[in-house]
Order: structure tokens, then sequence, then C-alpha cells
């Protein structure tokens, strides 16, 4: 289940004139990455990378999933590059046949141009995995603060 928008009101949004996340629910597995593919798309903009046509019909695409025929305020290319992003972080394997050639171009153009971002995507889609392999007690876990022996006693 995609929980990027909540009703009227929005989990997260991405700020792009302070490069800045903001999330209700900073454990949101949906969320936090939907907005770091806002991020990604920022980045792309402002490298000046060109986006073929068939990839702008993906983004197109994966937007209007999310949007149906309103129209979002970036546009449904900005929220389909945000969806890719979601997806490729969160264990999407649907990707590659679902939109093609923004899979492609993304593996190949941007991971040659921005070859770190393409690591820490893909080291972030390995971590959500694992925790949501977890017990619902080790997720709980995860996000508690460990205790030190001065605090124990």
């Amino acid at each position: 289940e995609n929980t990027t928008k909540i009703g009227k009101n929005y989990a997260g949004h991405w700020e792009p004139w302070r490069e800045l996340i903001r999330s209700k629910d900073m454990a949101s597995i949906d969320t936090i990455p939907h907005e770091v593919g806002h991020g990604i798309d920022s980045l792309t903009r402002k490298a000046g990378m060109l986006v073929p046509q068939d990839v702008k019909r993906d983004l197109v695409k994966l937007g209007r999933q999310l949007y149906g025929n309103k129209r979002p305020n970036g546009g449904y290319m900005g929220e389909g590059f945000a969806e890719y992003v979601r997806g490729r972080m969160t264990g999407a394997d649907n990707l590659a046949t679902e939109c093609p050639s923004l899979d492609k171009w993304f593996n190949t153009t941007f991971a040659k141009r921005f070859p770190k971002y393409l690591e820490r995507i893909d080291t972030l889609r390995d971590e959500v995995l694992r925790y949501r392999q977890q017990t619902d007690l080790q997720k709980v876990a995860a996000f508690m603060k460990p205790s030190t022996k001065k605090e124990s006693k």
C-alpha cells in the first residue's frame, strides 16, 4: 500500500528550495523514499540531464497511477520520478516491466552520471528489505535509543 498521500494531507513532502524532506512519520517505509525521489529528480534537473521521450512517458504513467486525473503541483513527471525511486528503494520487483525505458535510463544514464547516488539508493533498498523481514519487536527496538550503563542503574 502506498502511504505517500493521506486524504488532503500528505505524509511527507520535499522542499526543493531548502533541499529538505519533511515527514509526519520518520519510520514510514514508503514516504521517505518517495521524498528522496523528489530530491533525486531535482538533482537530475540541476545537472541538466536530458530525459528522452520514452522515459518521460514512463514517468507520467507512474505519476498518473499515484494522482489519477488530479494534476499534482510538481507535475506527473516529478511524481513519477519520486514513485520510481520509492519503488526501487522499497524493493518493488515490477519496475523493469512496468516502466522499462525509465528503468534502463536510471541504470545506465543516471548510474553513469551519479554512481554514488545509485549505490546509496540500492544500499537503502537492502536496509528496507532487512527491516521488513524483522519481527514487530525488532522493528520497535530499531527505533529505540540503546541504553547506556549509567541510564540502566
